[in-house]
């Protein structure tokens, strides 16, 4: 059976020619351009090559799609040893032990380091070549992939040993039922007409009655749950430009604090800006993800600002221009204003303006257009 073209990369990466394996790799970037592995996978035999400045550039493609992938946390941190940047690389290896407690490489980096940690050592040991005793182990999927009757027997044995129905369905039942995120009771409140829930005073967005004040909380509440915390913004935001008196408003700022910052692989419910443009008091503080290009690029000390021309990725049709910040902590390149990009910002209004501050952004290496 023919490799696919990810395989024909594995196949040379295991034969340990990494620089065919990252010249194939680089021919595709158009095409997979939103592929977590295959960027992973280009970083990876730049690693091995010892084309550090290439591994850098496309782990932090890889990145802005999959922020939290161990394996890539472990290169990042190779490439952070390289530069006898310590403290990052220490970061990195810590965040490994997070996402893969016991991983074998992070617990042995971060020995050597407490063993061997000055720059004169550091400068020895990578001088030496034996970096590599610390870069992302090499795993290949076409080994299995490759050989269709080794699949048939792994399933056959699988359905053999528990049973194929039970097993998918049980498979598919456990990944619908997530955990709690937290727990919410004191957060409650009784709707029983009793309490006061409304203040008569003052002017606000949103005039809502007690049912539909105990439905925008209730909705709040679960969507949190559901790890929607867009939809759970945008209750919270329905309740805080509302009618409503401070405890309950008090209460929905509180569920603000239990909330994630997402990254590009793990943003939900993604808006667009004529979406947010009826109504963008209830999308303060919500996460999009959007593409487009930079203009107006103005830099500050420690403040980027640039114009967003949101759908202009394509050079065919602007949706709207939003003016964004982005601090310096999440720009870690060099903007080039003919390059499309994608931004994953938090919502705010300034000036009576939909506006963004830029959490995350990425560039393509190479033009799409």
């Amino acid at each position: 059976m023919a490799r696919t073209f990810i395989e024909q990369a594995e196949f040379l990466l295991s034969k340990k020619e990494y620089g065919k394996a990252k010249n194939l790799l680089e021919g595709k970037v158009i095409q997979y351009r939103e592929s977590f592995h295959f960027f992973y996978l280009l970083g990876t035999a730049c690693l091995y090559d010892r084309d550090y400045q290439g591994a850098k550039a496309y782990y932090q493609r890889a990145k802005a799609i999959k922020s939290r992938d161990p394996d890539l946390l472990l290169g990042m941190a190779a490439l952070n040893l390289n530069r006898q940047n310590v403290p990052m690389a220490l970061e990195n290896y810590l965040e490994v032990l997070d996402y893969r407690p016991g991983d074998k490489t992070a617990l042995k980096a971060l020995n050597f380091l407490k063993k061997h940690g000055t720059q004169e050592e550091l400068l020895r040991f990578v001088d030496s070549g034996r970096l590599k005793e610390f870069f992302p182990v090499l795993k290949f999927k076409f080994a299995v992939t490759s050989r269709p009757w080794f699949r048939v027997i792994v399933v056959l044995l699988l359905l053999s040993a528990i049973g194929g129905v039970v097993f998918f369905t049980g498979r598919m039942k456990v990944k619908e039922q997530l955990p709690p995120r937290a727990d919410l009771e004191s957060l409650e409140l009784a709707f029983d007409g009793d309490n006061e829930l409304f203040d008569s005073t003052g002017t606000f967005r949103y005039i809502l009655t007690e049912e539909e004040l105990e439905e925008s909380y209730n909705l709040a509440l679960k969507y949190f749950q559901e790890y929607r915390d867009n939809a759970a913004q945008v209750e919270i935001n329905r309740i805080l430009y509302s009618n409503a008196v401070y405890k309950v408003k008090k209460n929905a700022r509180i569920l603000m604090d239990y909330m994630e910052v997402p990254a590009f692989d793990t943003i939900s419910d993604n808006y667009s800006l004529s979406q947010i443009q009826k109504e963008p008091y209830l999308y303060i503080d919500c996460y999009v993800q959007w593409k487009g290009t930079l203009a107006n690029i103005k830099e500050y000390e420690n403040l980027t600002t640039a114009d967003l021309l949101v759908g202009y990725d394509t050079k065919h049709r602007v949706e709207g221009i939003v003016p964004m910040e982005i601090k310096a902590e999440a720009l870690s390149f060099e903007i080039d204003p003919k390059l499309p990009v994608t931004v994953l910002g938090r919502v705010k209004i300034r000036d009576s303006r939909v506006s963004l501050d830029c959490v995350s952004l990425y560039q393509n290496i190479k033009s799409e257009i």
